[in-house]
């Protein structure tokens, strides 16, 4: 799933629009796995129409750039504050606060998360993918390009990784004058 879900984390800029933005055959997916339940009780069509509504609403709402404090209904809605950690290119922050709209299932399986000491971070994003996708075909392709992807940001690691340990050896190469011991075995 992570796949396609990628498109919608993909933005480095959390702003209502994002609620919107995802793979088509991602909302294919989630409309029926909101539709089944409400089809097999025979909701009304009413129900049906106020819970989509509900959660549009809700949805563009946790994806405001707003500093929101909701106090005892962030520990209920998907709010602002605390699906911005969902977002966040840490690992340890971005694996949390799964909920869409309510955040219950969080608190129940323990992924809920919202320190009282520390604010969201803005820097939000696919971490360690700097190549992913931005353009709206390439969004679209994504998931299914994904393990070429990652591949393709793995190697880009890599050769940041041997640049910065080749910057640090230049670095201790060098004596007290500035000069590069390289220049002196000429």
């Amino acid at each position: 799933m992570w796949r396609w879900h990628a498109i919608h984390h993909s933005s480095e800029r959390l702003y209502w629009f994002n609620g919107t933005r995802s793979h088509p055959l991602e909302g294919l997916v989630s409309s029926l796995l909101w539709g089944i339940p409400l089809a097999f009780v025979q909701a009304p069509v009413a129900i049906v129409f106020v819970t989509g509504l509900l959660s549009r609403t809700i949805g563009r709402f946790q994806h405001t750039n707003m500093d929101v404090k909701l106090g005892p209904f962030d520990y209920i809605f998907s709010s602002p504050k605390n699906h911005r950690y969902h977002h966040s290119k840490n690992i340890e922050e971005g694996n949390s606060n799964y909920g869409g709209d309510v955040i219950f299932w969080d608190i129940l399986f323990g992924t809920f998360y919202l320190p009282k000491d520390k604010e969201p971070s803005d820097d939000i994003g696919i971490g360690g993918m700097p190549n992913y996708p931005q353009t709206f075909i390439g969004l679209m392709l994504a998931p299914f390009t994904y393990t070429s992807l990652k591949k393709e940001a793995l190697r880009i690691a890599e050769m940041e990784k041997e640049e910065k340990q080749m910057e640090k050896t230049d670095e201790t190469n060098v004596d007290e004058t500035g000069h590069h011991l390289a220049y002196y075995t000429k």
